[in-house]
């Protein structure tokens, strides 16, 4: 057993507010690498992950990054279970509050990874 904890992908936390959730209602990544789609779900810290009955929600951190000029904010998941060694699962620390804030995370920071299927 690993744990994911984010490091890739997503923007650094240094010199950003911090804030430890134990539930959120999010939008994150399904599917596959080729095809992305974005869903909203309900992450609780020590309930398995939605997506992905193996994992478990281990943490969740709400990242701002108050240091833009336009501040971003964004969700990072950290799981506990088997891992993988695929491009996709390196996604999954990622979540947003709004279905804007992913799409447009996803098509600024991950356009190599497939085009967007949001569900409203």
């Amino acid at each position: 057993m690993s744990e994911y904890y984010w490091g890739s992908f997503g923007f650094p936390t240094e010199d950003c507010e911090l804030t430890s959730l134990n539930e959120v209602s999010a939008w994150a990544w399904t599917g596959s690498v080729g095809t992305l789609n974005i869903d909203k779900y309900q992450f609780i810290v020590g309930q398995p992950d939605p997506r992905n009955p193996e994992h478990t929600v281990s943490e969740i951190i709400r990242v701002l990054h108050s240091y833009q000029d336009q501040p971003e904010t964004e969700l990072h998941i950290r799981l506990s279970g088997p891992v993988g060694a695929t491009s996709w699962e390196m996604l999954r620390p990622l979540a947003y509050e709004t279905l804007f804030d992913a799409t447009t995370s996803f098509q600024k920071e991950h356009p190599w990874a497939g085009s967007v299927h949001a569900s409203e």
